[in-house]
C-alpha cells in the first residue's frame, strides 16, 4: 500500500463507515438531507452490502478502492437480472445503477472530509462513465452561498506565497468550471500571453497578465483554450510573481506547486475548496452543504451556464464535454 493512500485517521471497518455516515445523515441539519424512513435505510444498507462484497471479491479495502472498481461494480449491476412476480426476467434499471453510484459517492465524500480516506473513487471516474442523471440539489451550491464564496477566498493583501496560489486556483474553479485534475495538470507552458509573448522567460521584467490558458486532456472535447476572466488574470499574475521569487519552485514545469515543490494532490485541492465553502457558509449564515470539493464548484458553474441561457453546444465547449447528454447530470 502506498504511503499516499494511508488515511490521516485510523481507517474504519467497512461496515462502521456506513453506519457512521448513516447516523450523520439521520441527524443532518437540513431536513432535505436527512434519511428518515426505515425502507430507505434498508435500501442503502443493501447497496453498501453489495459494494462490500465487490471489494471482497477484488481483495481491496474500502479506503483503497479506485475508480476502476466503481466502474466494474456499476457494470456488474448493469448485468444483474431479477425475476418479477409473474416470472418475467428484467435487468437492473438505469435509475438503480445511478442510485448505487450516488450512495458510494456520498459515503466516500463524507469519509474524505473526515480524513478517513485519501480519495473518492466515484468522483475519480472518467466523466463519461459517471451516470448522467445523478446530480441532485446537494451537488450544486445554493445562490446565497455561491455569491458569498469569493468573499471567503484568502485576502490577497495579506496573502502568503501559497495563499496567492490558492487564490488563483479558486478563481479558475469559480469562473471557469475546471476540474480538479485540469488544475493539477496545468503547466507554465499552457498559459497564453498577449501577442504571444512569454514574459516568464525574462527574469528582469514584470509579469504580464496571461489572457487565456490551454487545457490538454484525454477525453473527447476536453482539449480547449479558455479566455481568462479579468479576476483570474490578476490572480494568476500575482501568483506567478510570488512563484518566481521562491527559489524552491524554480525549474519546475507545473503551474501550481505544493510548498514542497511537488505537484498538487487531489486531496490538497479538496481541502482547499472545502475550507473556503465552509467559511463562506458561516459568513452568510447558511448550513454547510453535504457535497464540497472542486466538483461541486464545477457542477454549480455548469448549472449557472445552463440557467443563464447558453446553448448546449456552448456549454459543452466551455466545460470540455463531448455532447449534450453529458450535461444531464447538471440539470435538476
Amino acid at each position: 500500500m502506498q504511503a499516499d493512500s494511508i488515511p490521516s485517521n485510523p481507517p474504519l471497518h467497512v461496515e462502521a463507515v456506513f453506519e457512521q455516515w448513516l447516523e450523520a445523515r439521520m441527524n443532518a441539519a437540513w431536513d432535505g438531507d436527512r434519511v428518515k424512513s426505515a425502507s430507505t435505510k434498508n435500501h442503502y444498507r443493501a447497496i453498501w452490502k453489495l459494494w462490500c462484497q465487490h471489494l471482497t471479491d477484488h481483495q481491496t479495502r474500502w479506503h483503497d478502492a479506485g475508480p476502476e472498481l466503481v466502474h466494474a461494480f456499476l457494470q456488474k449491476i448493469r448485468a444483474r437480472r431479477a425475476t418479477n412476480a409473474d416470472g418475467a426476467v428484467r435487468s437492473a434499471s438505469v435509475v438503480s445503477r445511478d442510485r448505487y453510484w450516488t450512495l458510494i459517492d456520498r459515503i466516500y465524500d463524507w469519509a474524505l472530509r473526515r480524513e478517513l480516506t485519501r480519495s473518492n473513487p466515484a468522483q475519480a471516474m472518467l466523466e463519461a462513465d459517471i451516470p448522467p442523471t445523478v446530480l441532485v440539489e446537494s451537488n450544486v451550491l445554493n445562490p446565497i452561498l455561491w455569491r458569498a464564496l469569493p468573499r471567503a477566498f484568502p485576502d490577497p493583501v495579506q496573502a502568503s506565497t501559497f495563499d496567492l496560489r490558492d487564490i488563483a486556483i479558486l478563481h479558475l474553479l469559480y469562473h471557469h468550471g475546471l476540474t480538479g485534475e485540469e488544475i493539477r495538470e496545468f503547466l507554465l507552458a499552457d498559459l497564453v500571453w498577449p501577442g504571444g509573448l512569454e514574459p516568464m522567460a525574462n527574469e528582469g521584467t514584470s509579469v504580464t497578465r496571461p489572457v487565456s490558458i490551454r487545457i490538454v486532456g484525454t477525453r473527447i472535447r476536453q482539449a480547449r483554450e479558455i479566455t481568462l476572466a479579468p479576476t483570474s488574470q490578476i490572480a494568476l499574475q500575482q501568483w506567478l510573481k510570488a512563484r518566481r521569487m521562491n527559489p524552491r519552485l524554480h525549474g519546475h514545469d507545473f503551474l501550481f506547486m505544493s510548498n514542497r515543490a511537488n505537484q498538487l494532490s487531489i486531496r490538497m485541492l479538496f481541502h482547499l475548496v472545502t475550507n473556503v465553502i465552509e467559511r463562506a457558509a458561516t459568513a452568510c449564515a447558511q448550513e454547510p452543504p453535504i457535497k464540497t470539493g472542486p466538483q461541486v464548484i464545477r457542477n454549480t458553474v455548469i448549472h449557472n451556464w445552463i440557467a443563464s441561457g447558453l446553448s448546449m453546444p456552448e456549454v459543452c465547449a466551455l466545460a470540455g464535454l463531448k455532447n449534450a447528454k453529458s450535461l444531464l447530470r447538471h440539470r435538476h
